[in-house]
C-alpha cells in the first residue's frame, strides 16, 4: 500500500493533500485580490528547480509573517490566476509549524476586520436611520411653525381691529371717477348742481368744467367774484360733462 492510500478510516492521504492545495489555492487567490503579495514559481530564490523540477512552490507575504506550499508540477495550471515568477522570494527558514502559526494569527486578524466591518455598517446604518428621523422631525416642526406664524397673524389682525386698528393697512378701492351730479347747496339754491366723484377716501371731489379740478369746489359758487367767473352752476356742471365726454 502506497502511502497515497493510507487512511485514518475517513480520508487518505492523497484526499487530505488535495483538500490542503484546494484550500490553499482558495486563499492565496482571495489575498491576492485584496493586494497581499502571493506569486507561484517553479524556482527557488536560488535560482535551482523545485525538487529537481517535479514541484513548484506557491509563498504568500502575509502581515503575520511568509508562509509556502509547494505542490507537484501537473497542478500547475491550477493556480494559474497567482502570478507567475522566474525565482520565488527567498525562504526565511519558517517551518511547517510556524507557517500554521502565522496563518492562525492572519485568521483571527481577519475576523477581528470582518467583527468591525460588520458593527461599522450597523453603526453607519443606525445613524442614517436616525438622521432620516430627525429629517422627518425637522419638516414637521417647519410645518407646525409656520401654521402657528399664520394662526399668530390672524389673531393680531383680529386684535388690532378690536382695539380700533388694523395690523396692516385696509386694502383702498380704487378711485371711482365715474361722475354724478351733485345739486348745490343753500347758497347756490335748488338750481345749482356741480360735476364730481368720491376720491380713494371717499371725500366729495368736484370738477369745475371750466377751470379743471378744484379742492375748493366749482368757480361759480358765490365766494368767487362773480367778474371773473361770469357762469351759473348749470353753465359750470355742463361744460365739465362735456370734458369727461370727451375723455
Amino acid at each position: 500500500m502506497s502511502t497515497e492510500e493510507v487512511s485514518d478510516g475517513y480520508h487518505t492521504f492523497a484526499e487530505l493533500y488535495r483538500y490542503r492545495m484546494l484550500y490553499n489555492l482558495h486563499a492565496a487567490l482571495a489575498w491576492s485580490a485584496t493586494g497581499i503579495p502571493v506569486v507561484r514559481s517553479k524556482r527557488h530564490h536560488d535560482g535551482e528547480p523545485c525538487f529537481g523540477g517535479e514541484y513548484f512552490v506557491v509563498v504568500a507575504e502575509l502581515a503575520t509573517g511568509q508562509v509556502s506550499n509547494h505542490y507537484k508540477l501537473k497542478h500547475w495550471d491550477l493556480f494559474r490566476g497567482i502570478p507567475e515568477v522566474d525565482r520565488a522570494p527567498e525562504w526565511d527558514g519558517h517551518t511547517p509549524a510556524e507557517a500554521a502559526d502565522r496563518l492562525e494569527r492572519a485568521n483571527a486578524r481577519m475576523h477581528l476586520r470582518f467583527v468591525s466591518n460588520v458593527i461599522a455598517k450597523r453603526k453607519i446604518a443606525e445613524l442614517e436611520a436616525r438622521v432620516l428621523e430627525l429629517t422627518q422631525d425637522k419638516a414637521e416642526l417647519i410645518e407646525a411653525l409656520n401654521k402657528a406664524d399664520a394662526k399668530f397673524t390672524e389673531v393680531s389682525g383680529r386684535l388690532a381691529e378690536t382695539l380700533g386698528g388694523a395690523s396692516k393697512p385696509k386694502e383702498v378701492k380704487t378711485t371711482d371717477k365715474k361722475l354724478h351730479a351733485y345739486k348745490g347747496n343753500r347758497t347756490h339754491g335748488t338750481e345749482g348742481v356741480h360735476l364730481g366723484y368720491a376720491d380713494a377716501n371717499g371725500r366729495l371731489v368736484i370738477l369745475c368744467g371750466l377751470s379743471g379740478e378744484n379742492e375748493r369746489g366749482c368757480r361759480c359758487m358765490p365766494w368767487w367774484p362773480a367778474q371773473e367767473t361770469g357762469v351759473t352752476c348749470r353753465e359750470c356742471y355742463e361744460a365739465g360733462k362735456a370734458m369727461h365726454d370727451a375723455d
